[in-house]
């Protein structure tokens, strides 16, 4: 891996109470996105009376469009390059 740091620069660094801000936030995060989502397959197979299975295959296909065309996406934005700027094919 190459090192990203100017020529020059000093890495600083991260605290233990920053770490663990960090890591209190991330935990926050989990349990809101862990929340919907068992609401997202409650809502789903009792109120509108879809099946689990479908549920659950549903879900992992745009988790696998999505680790496909974020790279993806990640790269294009990344190489392209227009009179208006690098990312104002992204803005739109």
């Amino acid at each position: 891996m190459g090192n990203n740091m100017a020529k020059g620069t000093v890495a600083k660094q991260v605290s233990t109470p920053m770490r663990a801000a960090y890591g209190v936030g991330t935990c926050i995060v989990t349990i809101k996105n862990m929340l919907f989502h068992f609401f997202f397959i409650y809502f789903f197979s009792n109120v509108l009376g879809v099946n689990e299975i479908a549920i659950i295959a549903a879900t992992w296909i745009a988790i696998l469009f999505d680790a496909v065309s974020d790279p993806l996406m990640g790269q294009i934005s990344d190489k392209y390059r227009s009179q208006n700027g690098a990312a104002a094919i992204n803005l739109c």
